[in-house]
């Protein structure tokens, strides 16, 4: 404008033609140099506010995970996560709106609500994978693997941190490897591979400690205490125990690993027998415990009942197991609820309720053989080693990569000595394979041996069995024939006897002393009728043979209780269908055997037999209350081999436990099929 007014001041007054070829352009340069000016400054703006937006986003993720993992700050972690989530849409940022999905699954599952959980974390990982962030895909991943952790299903959980693991290394991220390599502990910690658990904790540890992480650092020295208290060395899970103590200032952060720090403390005390010690300190734990989430406090209790245990409060300790259970339950907690299952058994026990006894020691049987599986720890050890393989097979790639650039640089200066080298390793690969294909043949060679001896082995077994089967046939024969003998032969002619006597007595007048004599003779054949009748009875029982096992023995216990030697209780399961006859001598042979020996030697005051028969199998426990013996020290007596011989026969074991002054209980399980005697 100024250059204009300069212009007419002189009285100059521009034509149209310098509009066109001079001004013009001027003009236009100077109204796009404005345009491009803003275009720069709004670019520039909502850069500026793209940032401040994502720093803000960030900072509110950070607010609503810390308040997502506990039940009671929910409503704080909802306010949070809609409020980034809501920005994040606005302005189409990938990585607030996976993690609302990825933190709502995480507040779900503090909730227990299965339905939304899977629908949520199956959201966030489409998303992730959708947006190619490897970080947030093995965000995803991870939490995935807690979850199947915490249900305890730890070949699935295992699955996915390796994958969460992988992705890690790619980044190269130490913290979270890190992160995922104290999980891991904690897996093979609960699979009973201590040494392997304690090797992923120091991992994790050593790279806190670089990190000057005190999450890590904390979490690492709460597995290397788990690792090596459960490898006995006590003094060391102590120390390490009260280490996890000075890190953990902040409870909302940290509570989790501080109250199972605390209460491993307790157990250690437990189990060194400084029981007033540990049952004060469960119950200062739990006096803490406002905040924590019931899977934890039902380790608290659980470890609370045990120490009561011990202690002889058997009362308490059922209470507080009581709880753990309930907890346990609820939660979906198994590896503490079958660790309750057995101590509460053990009260029960002690406790002389023996059905309640037998009812928790199977749920925990049950619940033991699925965290036991063989079959999982077998897919978790191999997770382990693929991605060991991988990972050792990456590090093989990279050196390969590099020797391969080394051999160019040779190639190019000396072509010769690049061809003796390749000649040279192929002679070393083919004497490997040469080797190897000859150690191979070995091996197989002493497989095919060892195969060949333990079928001769299992030959042997088996003509022994068929030896005992036999003489165990012949032996029950015997019994029947005589029982057969003794009943319509020596038996009926006494009863013959007897007769004739009492018709002579009412045919002959005798004397009153005479008289008297006579009639003690008949008693006294009364008495050898009934004596011989209990003798064939018991050879071979009229009732087993006509009604079945489980009447043949109440039959057999009621005989032996009217003697007033002893109390025999029997309790029966699953015999409302008939075994086959064989089975059932075998059995009845196998109790009447046991209960001779408690007659015997046992001096007892009861016996419980329990019984139970299904799924074609059998399991008999017989318990009683007598002095014991050492298992150790007493050696195995006819009665015992002919137990162990009959038990056999029915493809089962016998197990027996007992200590001076607690009594016996032997355990008989085999299979209620079988060809017969």
């Amino acid at each position: 404008m100024t250059f204009f007014k300069e212009f007419r001041l002189a009285g100059y007054q521009p034509s149209k033609k310098m509009y066109r070829n001079f001004i013009g352009p001027i003009l236009f340069l100077f109204v796009f140099y404005q345009a491009s000016s803003q275009t720069a400054v709004n670019t520039i703006s909502k850069k500026a506010s793209f940032f401040q937006d994502t720093e803000l986003i960030n900072s509110d993720i950070k607010k609503a995970h810390l308040y997502a993992q506990n039940l009671a700050t929910l409503d704080s972690a909802d306010y949070y996560l809609n409020k980034f989530y809501s920005l994040s849409k606005k302005i189409n940022y990938d990585k607030g709106i996976i993690e609302f999905f990825r933190l709502k699954a995480v507040s779900y599952f503090i909730q227990q609500k299965e339905d939304s959980l899977s629908q949520f974390i199956e959201k966030a990982f489409n998303l992730a994978k959708g947006s190619g962030n490897l970080k947030e895909q093995a965000l995803v991943t991870d939490l995935r693997a807690f979850i199947f952790q915490s249900r305890e299903e730890n070949d699935s959980a295992t699955h996915y941190y390796i994958e969460a693991l992988k992705i890690a290394d790619k980044l190269n991220d130490t913290k979270f490897s890190a992160e995922i390599s104290n999980n891991l502990s904690t897996i093979f910690w609960s699979i009973g591979d201590y040494n392997k658990a304690f090797e992923y904790a120091a991992n994790a540890y050593q790279n806190g400690l670089k990190l000057k992480d005190t999450l890590l650092i904390t979490n690492g020295l709460f597995n290397l205490g788990n690792a090596k208290t459960s490898l006995k060395q006590y003094d060391t899970g102590m120390v390490l125990y009260n280490r996890v103590n000075e890190f953990t200032t902040d409870p909302v952060k940290y509570n989790y690993v501080l109250f199972r720090a605390l209460a491993n403390e307790a157990s250690i005390l437990t189990d060194r027998n400084k029981l007033d010690e540990s049952i004060r300190k469960y119950k200062e734990i739990i006096k803490l415990s406002s905040s924590v989430a019931p899977s934890l406090l039902s380790y608290i209790y659980s470890g609370l009942g045990a120490a009561e245990l011990k202690e002889n409060l058997f009362n308490d300790a059922e209470m507080h197991l009581t709880k753990a259970i309930k907890m346990g339950e609820d939660a979906g907690e198994k590896t503490g609820l079958r660790d309750s299952y057995l101590l509460m058994s053990n009260v029960k026990k002690a406790q002389a309720d023996f059905k309640s006894a037998l009812f928790y020691r199977e749920k925990y049987e049950q619940l033991n053989d699925t965290l036991t599986s063989k079959a999982v720890n077998k897919d978790i050890h191999q997770l382990e080693a693929k991605y060991n393989t991988v990972k050792k097979d990456s590090k093989i790639a990279q050196q390969q990569l590099a020797i391969a650039r080394t051999k160019n640089i040779i190639q190019r200066k000396n072509a010769v000595n690049v061809a003796l080298i390749a000649a040279l390793a192929f002679l070393l690969i083919l004497g490997f394979l040469i080797y190897r294909n000859i150690l191979n043949r070995q091996k197989l060679l002493r497989k095919n041996e060892e195969l060949k001896k333990e079928k001769i082995r299992e030959l042997e077994k088996e003509r022994k069995l068929i030896a005992v089967q036999s003489v165990l046939k012949g032996e029950e024969e015997e019994r029947n024939r005589l029982a057969r003998d003794l009943h319509d032969g020596v038996g009926g002619l006494l009863w013959g006897i007897k007769l004739s006597m009492s018709t002579m007595k009412g045919n002959v007048f005798l004397p009153e002393e005479s008289a008297r004599s006579f009639s003690n003779v008949i008693a006294q054949l009364d008495q050898s009728i009934a004596e011989l009748r209990r003798v064939s009875h018991n050879m071979m029982p009229e009732a087993l043979i006509k009604f079945g096992l489980k009447e043949a023995l109440e039959n057999y216990c009621e005989s032996v209780n009217h003697s007033k030697q002893i109390q025999v209780r029997v309790q029966t399961y699953g015999m409302e269908t008939r075994m086959e006859q064989s089975v059932e001598i075998v059995i009845y042979r196998i109790i009447q055997e046991l209960l001779t020996n408690v007659i015997k030697h046992a001096e007892a005051e009861k016996v419980l037999i329990q019984l139970v028969c299904g799924d074609d199998k059998f399991n008999l426990t017989v318990e009683d209350d007598g002095k014991g013996f050492d298992t150790k020290e007493t050696s195995v007596g006819a009665g015992l081999a002919n137990i162990k011989a009959r038990a056999a026969y029915l493809n089962g074991s016998v197990d027996i436990v007992s200590a001076k002054g607690e009594g016996t209980s032997v355990h008989v399980e085999g299979s209620s099929v079988t060809s017969g005697l």
